[in-house]
């Protein structure tokens, strides 16, 4: 049986691609590879972060500062190797974790920020 892969070079919006959303520290058998509602998921996620990125470059920004992806989304192998909770919205690409050049890392999940 061959082995699974995606295009990482995707765009899922203007900035932000398949690769970062998904890249992993950890070589795990299922590849951190998404499913098809995972990566409709993480489309609507990034839509939500090109927002984020663009109030950040109004605010704060030297004018196309980016936001720059810690991770993504995580497999269920690669969710238990970073200790990750067995109900992390990574897990089905509804959060990311990021960082801003310049501050501390911070969480964002559109599900929490009603």
């Amino acid at each position: 049986m061959s082995a699974v892969s995606i295009n990482k070079k995707e765009k899922l919006t203007e900035h932000f691609t398949l690769g970062e959303m998904t890249k992993t520290k950890y070589k795990t058998k299922d590849g951190n590879i998404p499913s098809h509602v995972a990566i409709e998921n993480l489309k609507r996620l990034c839509g939500w972060l090109e927002i984020l990125r663009e109030e950040w470059n109004k605010r704060y920004g030297e004018g196309d500062d980016p936001i720059i992806i810690n991770s993504g989304y995580r497999s269920w192998e690669v969710n238990k190797r970073v200790g990750g909770s067995s109900t992390s919205n990574h897990l089905v690409g509804c959060a990311a974790d990021i960082k801003c050049l310049g501050k501390e890392q911070a969480r964002y999940s559109p599900r929490y920020s009603r």
